[in-house]
């Protein structure tokens, strides 16, 4: 499903971590940043899930259920809504035969069809989904920090990270990719799943070795004494 005219973000709050006013920056400059950061926060926050079958829910024939929670939000609207997702069936020739969905519950995965569907058929859906529930203020942060990155990125681009002038050399850095790494730290923030008491004990009193990734896992599991070396 395209992305409409819809994005997370502000104009306002873009500026804000910028620095800039709107003599510098108007907001129809921002906003096409701001549905570009969309696009990609919903590419990385989300997971597609084509052809999935649904399966029947409760006493009700038309009430069905996808097998992961925390439907995603694909037209940028901040809800999850029809919209977000096909329900269909294929027909003896693989065609796909569009059915009419009267509403979804997004925080559980519940599906309710118009109608009660034919019983020799099996009810398919493409939607995406959250590994857990997002935070949309969040998510309007990351975006404007995305806008914020692309912008930086197109005014500074003429500008070398690396120059000298006389006998002095100036490096920037390239400052502007500290507005994707904020965006990238949001990503992971929002996408971590909380941890329950079963998998918290596992982990510790069970830990893998070869499942430590970085120096400072493996220093922290030696100091503890949960594993030698």
């Amino acid at each position: 499903m395209a992305l409409n005219n819809n994005y997370y973000g502000t104009p306002a709050l873009t500026r804000n971590l910028l620095g800039v006013s709107t003599v510098d920056i108007p907001d129809y400059v921002l906003e096409e940043f701001l549905r570009y950061g969309t696009k990609v926060f919903l590419k990385q926050a989300a997971v597609k899930v084509v052809g999935e079958e649904l399966i029947q829910s409760g006493t009700l024939k038309n009430y069905f259920k996808t097998r992961n929670k925390f439907m995603a939000d694909i037209d940028g609207d901040k809800t999850i809504g029809v919209n977000d997702v096909s329900v269909y069936y294929l027909d003896d020739n693989n065609n796909k035969n569009v059915l009419t969905v009267d509403s979804i519950d997004g925080s559980t995965g519940q599906v309710v069809l118009h109608s009660v569907p034919s019983s020799t058929i099996d009810v398919m859906i493409d939607y995406s989904y959250y590994q857990s529930e997002i935070d949309w203020d969040l998510a309007d942060l990351a975006v404007s920090y995305y806008a914020a990155f692309m912008w930086a990125g197109k005014e500074l681009y003429l500008v070398p990270p690396r120059f000298f002038l006389g006998n002095l050399r100036i490096n920037l850095n390239e400052p502007w990719m500290n507005y994707k790494r904020m965006f990238d730290e949001i990503i992971r923030l929002s996408l971590t799943k909380p941890i329950d008491k079963v998998a918290y004990d596992r982990m510790v009193l069970y830990p893998r070795s070869e499942s430590l990734v970085t120096p400072e896992q493996i220093w922290w599991y030696k100091l503890t004494g949960l594993i030698e070396g």
